[in-house]
């Protein structure tokens, strides 16, 4: 029963595929959406448990990709339209993800000691009543001071900052970028 259903729906992709190589229509290609969104289900679904993005921002992007795979088809060669397709579909949230992730790249073992150093930092305050220094932190880790001064900057430093944000200083306010010196800028009233 299911063989029969699978094979008729393969037939009608096929049919539609045709005319829309034919005719270019957009009505044909939404219907060819329709049949195939399943395709962009599965791997919305995979790419929900590798990232922080909602289910319908990675099924979003999936249908550019299924409507690229539909615009790029060509049936002359004979492939399955579904294994033409997933390709293009998982390409497109991999970009997407890529390019909406962080900017600076933080080694694996960075990230697992600043996860770890959470905990440990908790455990001595509790035991000194205080903050725990860097070395101290350092010591607990079993790494060096200034690896973990490193680890903590990039932590910091993971994310870009626009050079518009204000930032308010002791002679008021000012934007980031005016307060970052560019050495070879030359007044015009100086030249």
């Amino acid at each position: 029963m299911s063989t029969k259903i699978d094979n008729e729906m393969k037939h009608e992709i096929l049919h539609l595929l045709r005319e829309y190589q034919q005719f270019n229509s957009a009505r044909v290609r939404n219907q060819l959406v329709k049949l195939n969104i399943g395709l962009v289900r599965k791997e919305a679904h995979y790419w929900l448990n590798q990232c922080h993005e909602s289910y319908e921002d990675l099924l979003q992007v999936g249908c550019l990709g299924l409507i690229r795979a539909i615009e790029k088809f060509e049936i002359s060669k004979g492939h399955a339209f579904s294994s033409f397709a997933i390709p293009y579909i998982r390409g497109e949230i991999q970009h997407y993800l890529r390019d909406k992730g962080v900017t600076v790249r933080i080694p694996r073992r960075w990230l697992a000691l600043q996860q770890q150093s959470i905990g440990v930092s908790r455990s001595l305050r509790e035991k000194y009543n205080r903050s725990p220094t860097d070395s101290e932190l350092a010591a607990a880790l079993l790494i060096s001071t200034k690896e973990w001064q490193e680890i903590r900057l990039a932590w910091v430093n993971r994310s870009p900052l626009s050079l518009d944000v204000p930032v308010d200083g002791e002679e008021g306010s000012a934007s980031l970028g005016e307060l970052v010196p560019d050495h070879s800028y030359r007044s015009f009233q100086l030249v």
